[in-house]
């Protein structure tokens, strides 16, 4: 009861606010349509409050296609907005809805929650409605990620001063990212509701608020309308284990589009087996493997051996770019078909799949010295280096010098440009030099699966979407673990082992990316975990500074940095950002423009 005379003060307090949005739609002379009423129950047969609902002025607006209010009463919304009252609103509603969903989790709690949640749906669908007609017209998702950027890199009455200044970009975001798990589980609980509507606007900009499942769920819907009535067809493969790319590809490549959604039956040729299904998925993990042919010559292992990026070499077979398009449609085939690959490539490659922006991290799989490099650069003054704007290609063993800007070769790089240089070296290294392979792979991968529908997944998901979730033995990670700094007895290294095996089997693939740049398992297991010089064994090293820092990882050596955190909880709590989130998704690292706007 005490619990919610709480958060009955918290919700009089926002429906207050709404009431004063409302009161702003009963000024207009519009004609009333049906809309909800917004009745909100704390108890069963308690009503707090019941507020004219804001959807009752809306003209004509459908939840789905998500029409335009009319002008007068967008002018009104846009009134109440410069008067930050929503800004309000948002604030006190993330109050609320932190207060509840923090409650000590056992089951009676968890049902109250999930009960007081579903009662708070009316005014967050509310206020996310008025909120979004703003903001389509007045920031978009880059420039409010931009804004949140800027206010979390200062510091004391800085800080305070450009939050009043993003005030509404800032609270808005706050109220999604703080409230990310409720959020999420009200998108679960509530799949056929009008509020899958509401929020789809704001989670297709910011994919990062929704959770894996709730992707993979919205993800294969989108799949289904995609096949249609073309997934009834049969598209009949015969081929030869020993040969399998080649007569896939002279089989496919000038199918259609549309044949593509076809239900595959497979065909070995000389083998007696019957296509239940299983051939077909045979068939899929045998054609992965055989990409990755060096005989083939399309793609090249990254310093670590175990993943792969197209190789600027592969020019040299005539039909290339042609078997590149031919692997993007295997990959949105694969998808579309809920089949899993046996293929795993750079971080980078998987972040051009789906749009992401490369960063300076990403050049590790490349060249774990050119990124040392790149890194003092950044944080000391280049200028004695004397230093241009070029860098070195390796074309079958023989290195050709490029210019990365016009008159590079006469352009030094100064304290001034090094920030240029640094970008200009990432996107020619991880883009530019495999254009052409990069836009045919992407082309074919985009006739199957549209841009707009995959480009939700981060590279990490989609990594796990195409190639599976792995087994991933916490036992033998640590057997196979070195530690510098710490012991196996220290107490932080109890308790990180001790979130390791609490973690979900998705966690845990995430971790593994996170320290290896994959999350492919080795076949022998981690003995025999590979590493940029050969066989490199996953290593914990102790940070010895301020244990404010997240958890970091150098992909080239296995390498996770570790503070000693004085908690088990924030331990799990810091690894977990790190991994799920991590400095990228705020947008704290250094960005490189993202290649495909190129």
């Amino acid at each position: 009861k005490q619990e919610d005379t709480k958060v009955k003060i918290k919700l009089g307090r926002v429906l207050r606010l709404l009431k004063r949005i409302d009161d702003g739609y009963n000024n207009q002379k519009e004609e009333e349509n049906s809309g909800r009423s917004l009745k909100l129950y704390i108890s069963e047969g308690d009503m707090i409050d019941e507020l004219t609902p804001i959807g009752k002025k809306i003209d004509s607006v459908n939840l789905t296609t998500g029409e335009r209010f009319s002008r007068k009463i967008k002018e009104s919304i846009l009134e109440l907005l410069k008067r930050d009252v929503l800004a309000d609103c948002f604030e006190v509603l993330t109050d609320l809805v932190t207060f509840v969903s923090k409650k000590k989790a056992t089951q009676e709690n968890n049902t109250r929650k999930s009960q007081l949640l579903m009662k708070l749906v009316p005014a967050i669908e509310a206020l996310i409605i008025a909120y979004d007609y703003n903001f389509k017209d007045s920031v978009n998702a880059a420039e409010l990620l931009s804004q949140i950027k800027t206010i979390k890199e200062e510091k004391g009455e800085k800080r305070a001063t450009l939050i009043q200044k993003y005030k509404r970009a800032y609270v808005f975001f706050k109220f999604l990212s703080e409230n990310h798990k409720p959020l999420n589980d009200l998108i679960r609980e509530m799949s056929h509701h009008t509020f899958q509507n509401v929020i789809k606007p704001f989670i297709l900009r910011f994919p990062n608020l929704l959770d894996f499942e709730n992707k993979r769920t919205y993800f294969k819907s989108e799949l289904r309308k995609i096949r249609g009535p073309d997934s009834f067809s049969t598209l009949r493969i015969n081929c030869k284990r020993s040969n399998i790319f080649n007569e896939s590809y002279s089989q496919l490549a000038n199918v259609s589009v549309n044949e593509m959604k076809g239900r595959i039956r497979v065909n070995f040729k000389d083998e007696a087996a019957a296509d239940a299904g299983g051939v077909t998925r045979e068939w899929y993990t045998t054609l992965s493997r055989a990409m990755f042919n060096p005989a083939i010559g399309l793609f090249k292992k990254s310093v670590h051996g175990n993943t792969y990026q197209p190789s600027p070499n592969s020019i040299v077979e005539p039909h290339h770019l042609n078997y590149f398009k031919f692997i993007g449609r295997i990959i949105g085939k694969a998808l579309l078909d809920g089949q899993y690959l046996e293929c795993y490539f750079t971080r980078a490659l998987y972040k051009t799949l789906v749009g992401q922006a490369l960063t300076i991290q990403d050049i590790q799989d490349n060249d774990p010295e050119l990124y040392k490099g790149l890194l003092w650069i950044k944080e000391n003054d280049p200028t004695e280096l004397d230093c241009n704007f070029t860098y070195t290609s390796d074309y079958f063993g023989k290195l050709v010098t490029k210019a990365l800007i016009p008159n590079g070769e006469a352009t030094t790089v100064t304290n001034d440009n090094k920030q240029l240089f640094i970008n200009r070296t990432c996107r020619a290294i991880l883009y530019e030099n495999i254009e052409q392979q990069l836009q045919s792979l992407l082309k074919g991968l985009y006739e199957i699966i549209p841009k707009n529908v995959i480009s939700i997944f981060d590279y990490r998901e989609i990594e796990l979407l195409i190639s599976g979730l792995p087994d991933i033995d916490i036992n033998d990670l640590k057997k196979n673990t070195e530690y510098h700094g710490y012991t196996d007895k220290s107490p932080v290294i109890v308790w990180f082992w001790e979130v390791m095996e609490a973690f979900s089997t998705k966690e845990r693939a995430e971790f593994l990316q996170f320290v290896t740049g994959t999350s492919k398992v080795p076949l022998d297991g981690f003995k025999n975990l590979p590493g940029s010089s050969g066989v490199q064994l996953f290593q914990i090293h102790r940070v010895y500074k301020t244990a404010d820092r997240l958890p970091t990882a150098h992909t080239c050596f296995n390498q996770l940095d570790l503070p000693e955190y004085p908690t088990k909880d924030i331990l799990n709590e810091r690894l977990l950002m790190s991994i799920k989130e991590g400095a990228e998704f705020m947008g704290l690292l250094q960005q490189i423009p993202n290649p495909n706007q190129f």
